[in-house]
């Protein structure tokens, strides 16, 4: 497995570039000891109210994923599970050598059992950025590195996702007009 660790810098630079100020958290996670690990740091008051979480190590991956690569989790609570859904999932999409882009969604209820149960969500779905303008691309040399956003969906939308697809999906909850960072919001579906 080739691992590109010039990247990791890249997008570390670009998240100093947008917030200015340093993670309030790093929390540092490895499922093998031969690969790099990822971490997840913790921005707070980017969005209103809530905490930013984001991935960095998981474009080290790229040449598993096809596709070079940070995530980030927004939310209005739940910031002590919320480093360890991201991270699971993106070590989740590496373990199964998933193709990595928009419209992913990846269940997580059976490892956070109570957490889930809290807020009626089930899966953390994977989209394109949203709310921070120019944030989504990241250069090094001649490639681009992309950044994507990631909210916790329910059962009910989990389902429909499965069912009808990711278009599908985002336009119930574009036309529900709900809050996505809000993890006690009720489903769209």
């Amino acid at each position: 497995m080739e691992i590109h660790e010039h990247w990791a810098d890249k997008f570390l630079d670009h998240y100093r570039e947008y917030f200015v100020y340093e993670p309030v958290d790093i929390r540092q996670f490895r499922r093998w000891q031969e690969y790099p690990s990822i971490q997840v740091m913790r921005f707070d008051n980017v969005f209103s109210k809530s905490a930013l979480f984001i991935s960095l190590g998981f474009s080290r991956y790229h040449m598993i994923v096809d596709d070079t690569a940070e995530v980030y989790l927004a939310l209005d609570a739940g910031f002590d599970k919320a480093p360890s859904i991201l991270a699971e999932s993106l070590f989740y999409i590496i373990e199964n050598k998933m193709k990595f882009g928009w419209g992913i969604a990846i269940t997580f209820d059976r490892l956070f059992p109570e957490f889930s149960q809290d807020c009626k969500k089930t899966a953390i779905y994977f989209t394109r950025v949203f709310g921070i303008p120019g944030f989504a691309q990241v250069e090094l040399g001649n490639r681009n590195g992309r950044i994507y956003s990631a909210f916790l969906i329910s059962k009910e939308e989990f389902e429909h996702f499965e069912a009808n697809g990711a278009i599908s999906l985002e336009d119930q909850l574009e036309k529900a007009n709900i809050d996505v960072l809000d993890i006690y919001r009720q489903s769209v579906i």
